[in-house]
């Protein structure tokens, strides 16, 4: 489908994003003035870029389109500019190596980018025009590119993955890559989007990543900044879809239209008594949920439920590793195979429902987690061996309608991603919410989610908020120690660990000093920085090194005159967050142990010559145990 033109578009719903992008480019690639030149396409993963680019690829593909309904919408919003076959040329920067020169089936060797460009617009002659550059891998200038523009107008250039290419290459001079430098790349890159917006009937459209997990360390960072300032002054606003847009994206790929109009009966039935349950119920479930607009909402996500929608795109999106709308496609699959599958009898497909158990399932939402998450869903969420799967089982009244298992699904869903933010996990209402439908009693559900929070390890209810978290109650209350144990804490820490365990044959050793601590002397001395002063490599301005130059030159006020008699030794930047990280953990554990340790041994100590107080009021004793 991705590769026919026809059915691509067929199976495509036009986001507003999508739309101004399509027009836009009808416009530019039409020799307008309106059109923008350059469209930098900046979103996290699955944020419709790629997408995007395909539309564009087949709109210029010199198909006909006559008989789209979607292609015939934007053609009229681009006051009749139909599209037209254009000279493409798409550079996919993961499939490019910058290290190896490609033959090309008529014995054209290119080396670079721009070689590639050239060549995929106009083949050999537009080889030609920047043939001296591509061998020498230096950047053409605009002057040259305008030419081959020029000749390959109307044209368009996608360029995706690019930050993925310039990442792999270096600035050491003395290191020769065929695709030439960091720096050659990144004057490639504006000397291009300057021609482009010189050349009539030319767009130029780039992908940029926009989390750290696709940038790919410092180089992929420093990359991805370049070219943004590059694309700054003349990009295109591009917009994403919209959570409304994104329901009907998803739903539009994994069901049929509903044409029938006994199908479309049946679809409003099931909305309108979910939008009757809320507003009976309305004390239950948040307030939006009896509003009209909820219904709407109802309709536009059927048959999926719009809280697990919203959860998905907006809860599950903010980790970097989830694809807002592959990793929510891809999930919703298997999904929905299951239920069916199974023969699932449900009025909607609700978070409730998501069966967790199934390892398919499991495996593609824990992926964006920590491992350990697996472990609470076994021990705890969903599974034969789980406590809901459990309490359901002890329990007719919650066992009848699988209440728990309903619970701790749609509190998994609604947490889990939230493990490491201020504000973690839902409020009871929106459990409910994710739990229950019309002709259920939502009172089962708040009865099955209160036993459950006495007896589970891993759930925890703050500010009226429940969430499920990998770690048990103890190791939450270390984490929160940590939290507050501040710098100075830590450091202090570390320089005793190193005053007691370094050894070393130096006339004298100093640790964290100011340049006036260090004598000035023949003798061999060996300076520790403090963690103030770190340093990474091949960094010639780090803060380790201003440091060591003060301390090397001067002994306070007065010039350092033995200063060969100095060898200093600094901590790595990227070792010392982990080491101050787990510094904080050794704090807060120890705190927690300092205490259990004093509190066991208070009520051994007082056990006989306080029972008569204690015993006065037992209720006091059991509170202060239990805590």
């Amino acid at each position: 489908e991705y590769k026919d033109p026809y059915q691509f578009f067929n199976r495509t719903f036009f986001t507003q994003g999508l739309k101004d992008l399509l027009i836009c480019a009808l416009k530019r690639i039409n020799k307008s003035d309106i059109g923008e030149p350059v469209i930098e396409l900046h979103t996290n993963f699955g944020g419709g870029k790629t997408h995007s680019m395909l539309a564009l690829y087949h709109l210029f593909s010199g198909n006909d389109f006559s008989n789209n309904k979607g292609i015939e919408e934007i053609i009229q919003l681009a006051n009749g500019l139909s599209p037209k076959k254009a000279n493409r040329a798409v550079l996919v920067g993961t499939a490019i190596s910058p290290g190896k020169p490609e033959t090309k089936s008529d014995g054209t060797i290119v080396n670079t980018l721009w070689g590639e460009l050239a060549y995929q617009l106009l083949g050999l002659e537009g080889y030609n025009l920047i043939a001296q550059c591509d061998k020498t891998s230096t950047s053409p200038g605009s002057d040259d590119l305008v030419k081959l523009l020029q000749l390959a107008s109307p044209c368009l250039i996608l360029i995706y993955e690019w930050v993925a290419f310039i990442r792999q290459l270096s600035d050491n001079v003395n290191v020769f890559i065929p695709a030439g430098t960091f720096d050659t790349n990144i004057t490639f890159a504006q000397s291009l989007s300057e021609a482009v917006k010189a050349t009539p009937g030319c767009l130029l459209v780039a992908s940029i990543p926009a989390s750290d997990i696709e940038y790919g360390g410092t180089l992929g960072k420093s990359a991805c900044d370049r070219l943004q300032n590059v694309f700054s002054r003349m990009e295109f606003a591009w917009k994403p879809a919209t959570p409304d847009e994104s329901f009907e994206i998803v739903r539009r790929r994994l069901f049929k239209p509903i044409a029938e109009e006994k199908l479309a009966s049946e679809r409003d039935a099931v909305c309108n008594a979910f939008s009757r349950f809320y507003r009976d119920n309305s004390a239950d479930f948040p307030l939006h949920c009896k509003e009209a607009d909820y219904e709407r909402r109802l309709k536009l996500a059927y048959p999926i439920h719009p809280e697990l929608f919203d959860q998905l795109f907006n809860t599950w999106s903010s980790l970097d590793k989830f694809q807002r709308t592959r990793g929510v496609l891809r999930l919703m699959a298997s999904v929905i195979y299951t239920l069916w599958t199974k023969g699932d009898k449900n009025l909607m497909i609700m978070p409730g429902f998501l069966p967790l158990a199934e390892n398919d399932i499991q495996t593609e939402l824990v992926r964006y987690l920590d491992d350990a998450w697996s472990s609470v869903i076994h021990s705890e969420v969903d599974g034969e061996n789980s406590l809901a799967f459990n309490q359901d089982k002890a329990n007719p009244n919650y066992g009848s309608l699988n209440a728990t298992r309903r619970v701790t699904r749609t509190l998994f869903l609604g947490s889990a991603p939230t493990a490491n933010k201020a504000q973690k996990g839902l409020e009871d209402k929106y459990i409910k919410l994710g739990s229950t439908q019309p002709g259920e009693k939502p009172v089962v559900f708040g009865d099955a989610l209160r036993s459950l929070s006495d007896k589970a390890s891993y759930l925890y209810m703050e500010n009226s908020r429940y969430y499920f978290s990998n770690q048990p109650s103890v190791r939450t209350k270390a984490n929160e120690r940590a939290e507050r144990i501040n710098d100075d804490e830590i450091n202090e820490e570390i320089l005793k660990r190193i005053k007691n365990n370094f050894n070393g044959d130096f006339a004298s050793v100093h640790i964290a000093p100011q340049s006036i601590d260090v004598p000035d002397n023949r003798e061999i001395k060996l300076v520790i920085l403090g963690s103030n002063a770190t340093h990474l490599k091949n960094l010639n301005d780090s803060e380790a090194i201003i440091e060591c130059s003060k301390i090397l030159n001067y002994r306070g006020n007065s010039p350092r005159i033995y200063q060969n008699s100095l060898v200093f030794v600094a901590p790595d930047k990227t070792n010392l967050d982990i080491a101050k990280n787990s510094v904080k953990q050794y704090l807060a554990w120890k705190s927690i142990d300092t205490f259990e340790n004093f509190f066991i041994n208070f009520i051994i100590i007082n056990s006989f010559s306080s029972f008569i107080r204690f015993s006065s009021n037992t209720g006091l004793v059991r509170k202060v145990i239990a805590r």
